[in-house]
């Protein structure tokens, strides 16, 4: 191993060890995420084909997706402001949150937009598109930027929007390419609901 991934890999450590001393609110349990996103800091890849990939993130202490969305059904979706079946799914996606919220289940997305070269730069702009594109919509749910690409690299993303479907033993049930509707979204979730 190179001295380089040492160094990162101690770095990370001594970021969970201070994290450990921090409070334990779940920032997938907020009453209401408006608007909010998230940088991916870092990527675990899964070598069981059936189970998530874990990321990591930080927001005021280091989460883990896997840790934070234990015995929860998650939608995890990928997408981008520039695509257009993307944003048709949104308002659909938002209300799954809204109903499902209180059933266990947790909607996810990732958002492809930020990277070198997008017209999209940061965070601030990707709100000020995404307000406009969603009307009277805000997202409640929370979004992360997949800046270097690697989660969706390891989840193989290539059409979007992708999401997957995850039971409450942290497996990957479904894996779907393209949009779906509020029906489509429903009838996954519930099927990990039985």
């Amino acid at each position: 191993m190179k001295y380089s991934n040492y160094v990162i890999i101690l770095a990370f450590l001594s970021m969970l060890f201070i994290s450990s001393c921090s409070d334990d609110s779940n920032p997938l349990d907020s009453n209401f995420i408006k608007d909010k996103y998230l940088n991916i800091d870092s990527v675990i890849k899964s070598d069981d084909s059936t189970k998530p990939h874990d990321f990591y993130w930080y927001d005021g202490t280091v989460k883990s997706f896997l840790n934070e969305t234990k015995g929860k059904v998650v939608v995890l979706n990928f997408w981008a402001s520039w695509c257009g079946p993307c944003v048709k799914e949104l308002p659909d996606l938002i209300k799954i949150s809204q109903d499902y919220k209180s059933k266990g289940v947790v909607v996810i997305g990732v958002n492809l937009d930020i990277k070198p070269g997008s017209f999209v730069k940061d965070i601030p702009q990707l709100k000020d598109v995404m307000k406009d594109k969603l009307k009277n919509n805000s997202f409640n749910y929370i979004n992360f930027i997949d800046v270097n690409s690697r989660l969706s690299y390891y989840y193989s993303v290539v059409p979007i929007p992708t999401t997957f479907f995850i039971d409450k033993n942290g497996k990957i049930f479904q894996k779907i390419e393209g949009s779906m509707e509020y029906n489509t979204f429903k009838l996954f979730i519930d099927k990990l609901l039985k």
